[in-house]
């Protein structure tokens, strides 16, 4: 079966990203068992109490406007909407920094969380920097010059997992080393992107920007603050909420059990996501034009269905014995919290690239409705899981009531598209019934108590090379993509897009 332009064009451009994503996470997994065992769960916690806040306030620092500079057709309406988008981003920053000024005091008065006042200071300063990253990250989508992306996070996460390394053989293991780390990360990777992106960005500025423009398509994509700023906001948010709920509910030390887990997990799934999200709405955008964004709609969900299905129920099946034997003991119960989190993270990653077709449906109110049940049921369920003093049943909640909103999300926007639920169901079971037949023998020496250091890379690689088998069979667009690669590989030539 041959690959039409469009499907090839579409699964090079996910291959440029998600190969700077493969050496962004292999760097990141790679440094985190030298880093599990120079630094407690404590000082893991405290440093994602900090990005947790960081994270929350990057996700609207631009107000959303970043998300339509790939809109318009006009390019000299683009560099108007990534101007804009960074004056919004200096004013939010600002705006923060006032409020860190007024209220960071407080949190002195909190023993288990006063090693984190410090660096309270310098939560505007890189918020501000991964806005500027996001604006030229969708500058860059624009041009379909994916590969600029990757750069720019190989560069964040080679510092971050580098310099970490570096504070822990000095004997600077606490949670503020890693806080540090990630300042630096984020203005290495602002300094990356501008100068990969600004030379094309700036050619424009100077003779087509112009703050009556700006105002006038502010207007125009109004809906972007109103409705997706705050959809953005209360998903980030309720994504975050664990570490920053545990460590002020129960301790540092749970919050980085459920931190180091979700960093080894979750992220590499993000970053994935990321790369199949940027590529998509680029796409989804042209498809919504053409009158084929339901057959794209379709395609992607079964392409991450496929890509998804191994990954998620290896971790259900081997979460505490894998973090003991990679991370350490003192990090089993880490393990554990990622299989309850499985099935939520599982949905995360089907829906997060799909999240966005909102704003090309114009569905933005639903986003906003959606995110703002998110938050209200996974604050219920923390504080639920405070009230009993049991950080398990905490989380459990919390992924339960993810896994059904985020599943209705993803009906509602599929089926806005024109795919219907009984054909997503379809591709689901594909994904999850490809995943039972190659783990079966993994399965099978977890269940035996035979999975242990000597035995479990063996199995894991028997389980994968099995799996992409199946795929390959079942799929002849990713067969035959993945045949190319290897090709390429031995003959040592660049992959084709």
């Amino acid at each position: 079966m041959a690959i039409s332009n469009n499907q090839t064009t579409m699964l090079g451009d996910i291959a440029r990203l998600l190969g700077g994503a493969g050496l962004t996470q292999a760097i990141a997994i790679g440094s985190m068992p030298i880093l599990s065992r120079m630094f407690a769960p404590e000082a893991f916690g405290l440093a994602a109490f900090f990005i947790a806040v960081v994270t929350i306030c990057a996700s609207v620092v631009c107000l959303r406007y970043e998300f339509a500079i790939v809109l318009p057709e006009k390019e000299s309406d683009a560099v108007n909407i990534a101007c804009l988008s960074g004056v919004c981003a200096v004013v939010v920053s600002l705006i923060l920094f006032g409020l860190v000024l007024a209220f960071g005091p407080l949190l002195e008065e909190d023993a288990r969380l006063r090693k984190v006042a410090p660096f309270l200071v310098w939560i505007p300063v890189v918020t501000l920097l991964i806005g500027l990253i996001q604006i030229f990250n969708k500058w860059n989508a624009r041009l379909n010059r994916f590969t600029r992306q990757s750069v720019t996070m190989v560069g964040q996460r080679l510092t971050s997992a580098l310099g970490s390394i570096a504070a822990g053989v000095a004997g600077f293991t606490t949670g503020g080393a890693l806080i540090l780390m990630q300042i630096t990360s984020s203005g290495v990777g602002a300094l990356l992107s501008a100068s990969l992106a600004a030379p094309s960005l700036c050619a424009g500025i100077g003779r087509r920007v112009t703050w009556r423009r700006m105002w006038s398509l502010a207007v125009q994509y109004r809906k972007l603050p109103i409705f997706n700023s705050w959809s953005g906001l209360m998903n980030t948010a309720s994504v975050n909420l664990p570490p920053l709920m545990l460590a002020i509910l129960f301790s540092p030390s749970i919050a980085g059990l459920y931190a180091l887990g979700y960093r080894v997990v979750a992220r590499p799934s993000q970053v994935v996501g990321g790369a199949v999200n940027q590529v998509f709405f680029r796409r989804a955008v042209d498809s919504k034009r053409d009158g084929t964004l339901g057959v794209l709609a379709d395609k992607t969900f079964y392409y991450l269905t496929l890509l998804v299905g191994f990954p998620f129920l290896f971790l259900c099946i081997t979460g505490p014995a894998l973090f003991e034997i990679v991370f350490g003991g003192q990090w089993r119960e880490a393990g554990f919290y990622v299989q309850i989190l499985s099935p939520w993270l599982f949905c995360v990653f089907l829906g997060t690239p799909l999240s966005n077709l909102n704003i090309i449906l114009e569905v933005q109110g639903i986003g906003l409705l959606v995110n703002a049940l998110l938050l209200l049921t996974r604050a219920g369920s923390l504080m639920v899981g405070a009230w009993l003093g049991d950080p398990v049943v905490a989380l459990i909640l919390f992924s339960g009531s993810g896994v059904l909103v985020w599943g209705y999300y993803i009906k509602f926007l599929m089926k806005k598209s024109g795919v219907p639920a009984g054909r997503l169901l379809k591709r689901i079971s594909i994904g999850i019934l490809l995943a039972l037949a190659s783990l079966t023998p993994l399965a099978g020496c977890s269940i035996g108590g035979w999975l242990n250091a000597y035995t479990f890379l063996p199995l894991l690689v028997l389980c994968g090379a099995s799996y992409v088998g199946l795929v390959c069979r079942i799929s002849p667009e990713l067969g035959e993509k993945v045949r190319d690669v290897i090709q390429k590989i031995r003959r040592k030539e660049p992959c084709s897009s």
